[in-house]
């Protein structure tokens, strides 16, 4: 995730690049993608990260990176910013497995940058005609009336959600702790973050 946040962003309104209010650069807006990984491949393990805060106008971080492990023994990279000038360069996620390799990408997330998957030579163009589709949202808001109506689950419940928040909590931990954080986490508060990060920088210093 590669994109600008200007300062007159973050002082537009109070609540913004704050610990106990915003919550952190990745959950505010990098937690869509640090989910597609952990939906994609699978329950993770631990998670080792480091923040960097380049800007003095806020409190959290305007740079993470992260490596996932996941209970498989695959590993899933994160790379993600705000600093990009002078605007957003937008988003990737690259796939590379034993059988093939996917990668997307594009301001608006749509671009297939190069796809291989051994045995079907079709999933390009199945990707391409996917990546053309804007009404992602009406389908999920289409799947939350339906699991309202049948009684049944939706396709995207709590706990999905909850293990993106957790890798991302576990990140800023680890960044804390220098260490890597296994899953899944007993507690954690990105109201404490700003007296933790704080603390870290006066040790690095």
């Amino acid at each position: 995730m590669r994109l600008n946040r200007s300062e007159s962003y973050f002082k537009s309104s109070s609540w913004k690049g704050t610990w106990e209010k915003d919550g952190g650069m990745l959950v505010n807006q990098g937690i869509h993608f640090i989910d597609l990984l952990i939906w994609l491949m699978g329950e993770p393990k631990s998670v080792y990260g480091e923040l960097l805060r380049v800007s003095t106008e806020k409190e959290i971080e305007d740079i993470a990176t992260g490596i996932i492990t996941y209970q498989n023994g695959a590993k899933g990279l994160i790379e993600a910013n705000t600093i990009t000038k002078p605007n957003n360069i937008g988003y990737s996620l690259a796939l590379f497995g034993s059988k093939g390799t996917i990668c997307i990408g594009g301001k608006g997330f749509n671009q297939v940058k190069h796809c291989y998957v051994e045995g079907n030579h079709k999933v390009k163009n199945e990707l391409t005609k996917l990546s053309h589709q804007t009404d992602e949202q009406h389908a999920m808001y289409e799947d939350f009336i339906q699991a309202i109506v049948r009684d049944q689950t939706n396709l995207v419940n709590p706990s999905e959600g909850k293990k993106a928040l957790e890798a991302i909590f576990a990140l800023y931990e680890s960044h804390i702790e220098n260490m890597s954080i296994p899953l899944p986490l007993e507690s954690f508060s990105t109201e404490e973050m700003s007296k933790k990060v704080k603390g870290k920088e006066k040790d690095d210093d």
